[in-house]
């Protein structure tokens, strides 16, 4: 590993002029080989799953714009 980005669109930018090779989810990598010219190619080993988990303070947890906004990103998640 020479460099880890913050976000997929850094890492974009880091390696779109370079001999180096990144990792990303499909959708981005996708819309980056119109954009930045890349190629994309499948990862050649098995990968366990990639889980994600939200947090937030105990405060918001019964705060219905809270709540609201949880549910829209579980719901956005679940088809990806």
């Amino acid at each position: 590993m020479v460099v880890c980005a913050p976000n997929p669109a850094g890492g974009l930018f880091l390696i779109k002029d370079s001999d180096l090779v990144g990792m990303l989810p499909v959708r981005i990598g996708q819309h980056a080989i119109d954009t930045f010219g890349l190629q994309m190619f499948e990862i050649p080993l098995d990968l366990r799953p990639l889980v994600l988990s939200m947090a937030w303070h105990p405060r918001y947890h019964a705060d219905g714009s809270h709540r609201w906004l949880r549910d829209c990103v579980r719901a956005a998640m679940r088809h990806e």
